[in-house]
């Protein structure tokens, strides 16, 4: 069974190893190789760091891989997950992603959005980040953004409302991300001077962006 926790000091020097690999480099802004003296300055920011989160997975007391929950600002938090790779292709990334997740919902006393940012060529990682329930919101250059909402461990009101409203607003939230995409398509279309088509698409945003004027309305309505 995997299970999680805190990521700590002792952890460094395998962390640096999957870091390191020459498949997860590939997969990395940044795929230079870094060096111990490097790693450990960081790692050590990283553990010390009050806005930062990571985790260790375990299977049989063994490593299996590192998630990572970065701040980007007061409402979002960067996600980063690498799988030790003697543990890679066999359905733990999802696993992992999960459990962090779960994990961060249970610190985290507000609501906060999760993004992913996957290039578009590692399909292992594309998938991993769909199965687990991410969204993908928009692509940029070589990347696909994906976003996921956690609602924080806050006191929920007592009134039954309180689930529809946080209903209502997952509903925007989820014709919101696919009318990002479509949006782009437009703008592709648009460059290839194909009114027809562009037109197509326009009439997709459109009746999304009904939808969404109908849920907000129901919003203004709370007495």
């Amino acid at each position: 069974m995997i299970k999680i926790r805190k990521a700590n000091i002792k952890d460094s020097y395998f962390v640096w190893k999957w870091r390191n690999n020459q498949e997860s480099r590939s997969n990395f802004k940044e795929s230079n190789v870094v060096t111990k003296k490097q790693h450990n300055l960081w790692y050590e920011g990283l553990l010390r760091s009050k806005k930062n989160y990571a985790f260790v997975g375990e299977y049989n007391n063994k490593q299996i891989g590192i998630i990572r929950y970065s701040s980007k600002n007061n409402s979002e938090l960067i996600v980063s997950i690498n799988i030790n790779p003697q543990f890679r292709n066999k359905g733990y990334g999802k696993k992992l992603l999960l459990l962090g997740d779960k994990e961060i919902k249970s610190i985290i006393k507000k609501n906060v959005r999760l993004v992913a940012e996957v290039k578009s060529s590692n399909i292992k990682s594309n998938k991993i980040f769909t199965n687990a329930g991410y969204r993908q919101t928009k692509k940029e250059s070589n990347y696909n953004i994906f976003n996921k909402l956690i609602r924080g461990n806050m006191k929920k009101k007592s009134n039954k409302s309180y689930e529809e409203y946080l209903k209502i607003i997952d509903d925007i939230q989820n014709i919101r991300s696919k009318n990002n995409i479509n949006w782009m398509d437009l703008l592709r279309i648009a460059f290839k001077y194909d009114p027809k088509e562009a037109s197509k698409v326009m009439s997709k945003i459109y009746k999304d962006d009904q939808k969404i004027s109908s849920l907000a309305k129901k919003l203004t309505q709370i007495k």
